[in-house]
């Protein structure tokens, strides 16, 4: 995994580093433009490790948004990505 996020960095630098505000766009924009299948290849290339840090990170992210959607001071913003999360995941 580690492969893939170099080749992302160094594909994104500029922007990363002019603007560190863009890694949830550079990050939305590589999921957008890859297949679940694409995803899947990702994954089975990761260590045992990074797949149990992304799915704590997972986890955490999701229980966060159910808790703020459920004292209802969940932001739009945060709401479009869930619902982005929901339909890439599904």
């Amino acid at each position: 995994m580690e492969a893939l996020i170099d080749k992302v960095y160094d594909s994104y630098r500029e922007r990363l580093q002019h603007n560190g505000g863009d890694v949830l766009a550079v990050v939305l924009d590589l999921i957008d433009s890859n297949s679940r299948k694409s995803a899947v290849r990702w994954i089975e290339e990761m260590s045992d490790a990074e797949v149990v840090e992304m799915l704590g990170l997972y986890l955490l992210e999701r229980l966060k948004a159910r808790m703020a959607q459920d004292e209802g001071v969940m932001s739009a913003i945060d709401e479009q990505e869930c619902e982005r999360q929901q339909v890439y995941l599904h």
